[in-house]
């Protein structure tokens, strides 16, 4: 038995984490695994022994953090993060040693993104063309949830401040990037629409859904797209977020909260019907004290037909 954390869906595979369910220390370094499913055969693929669970998978690569035997001399600590591919191919990306990676990070075809710190320093929100490598820093602190679509980085602040940012331009701070939200708002979850980078989705003021369009020096195309939960979820409503956008679909989660229990219920809303269609109760999904069902899902993403 084990622990699936921090995957990603990309060309009909998925990679992940993995954590046996009882982990000791002398097995620490060997056990904890990179993994990729490939959904159409069914197939398990254990890549390497990783250092944590911190990783973005996209197209047969991932970038993760490794560690040499060293490291379970807490004093000499020796991590590292590596580009490592579903072929076997490995290679260190940074030229230096890491104390840790903040939340996953953000991967495509062109631009990879990070939240690293090395020894000794504060965190850095950091950015490289992949296969180059050669990191630019954007600020310090970290971000969460960031999403990269062509050259563009979606991407928050800790003040709920959100930014489209063109890697392409070099950007060396938010400054260099165009705001997403408006006077008086916050935001976060960005994604892009993977048809039309351009296009994004993003969550409104913890309570509704927004799609925007990226204009030459300005966000354009403002549109509410979710505005209010189900009646399912009504009774308990928390925030609502969305989880992958691509064509015509935005998939969201309806996320609900008593205080102690939090739920969500997936949906998924057609731009060209206006429409929203959300997963039905299922047997055994539980309930609130009012009645109000607790859905048991959370992130979420989809590619083609395949949900996970």
């Amino acid at each position: 038995h084990g622990v699936v954390k921090s995957w990603n869906m990309s060309d009909g595979k998925v990679g992940f984490h993995l954590i046996p369910a009882t982990l000791s220390m002398p097995d620490w370094p060997v056990q904890r695994k990179a993994v990729t499913y490939d959904i159409a055969t069914r197939q398990y693929h254990f890549i390497v022994p990783v250092k944590s669970q911190e990783q973005a998978y996209y197209k047969g690569g991932r970038i993760i953090q490794v560690s040499d035997k060293r490291t379970l001399d807490l004093n000499n600590r020796n991590i590292f993060m590596a580009y490592i591919g579903d072929d076997g191919s490995k290679e260190l990306i940074f030229n230096g040693i890491l104390a840790h990676l903040a939340y996953e990070p953000a991967l495509n075809d062109k631009w990879a993104f990070v939240n690293l710190q090395e020894t000794g320093n504060p965190y850095k929100m950091m950015y490289a063309k992949v296969g180059e490598w050669e990191w630019t820093v954007l600020g310090e602190g970290t971000a969460r949830y960031t999403t990269l679509g062509e050259n563009y980085l979606g991407i928050c602040d800790e003040a709920k401040n959100g930014y489209i940012c063109d890697l392409s331009k070099a950007p060396q701070s938010f400054s260099d990037c165009i705001q997403i939200n408006r006077e008086g708002e916050s935001m976060s979850m960005i994604k892009f629409n993977r048809d039309n980078p351009k296009e994004f989705v993003f969550n409104l003021n913890g309570t509704g859904i927004v799609k925007g369009m990226v204009g030459t020096d300005k966000i354009e195309g403002y549109e509410n797209l979710v505005t209010d939960f189900s009646d399912e979820t009504s009774g308990k409503p928390f925030t609502l977020s969305p989880y992958g956008f691509q064509g015509n679909t935005v998939l969201y989660v309806e996320i609900t909260y008593d205080g102690s229990r939090p739920g969500g219920r997936l949906c998924y809303y057609r731009l060209d019907k206006k429409k929203s269609y959300c997963m039905k109760k299922m047997e055994r999904d539980e309930s609130y004290a009012d009645g109000t069902t607790m859905f048991p899902y959370g992130f979420s993403e989809f590619e083609g037909k395949w949900l996970l």
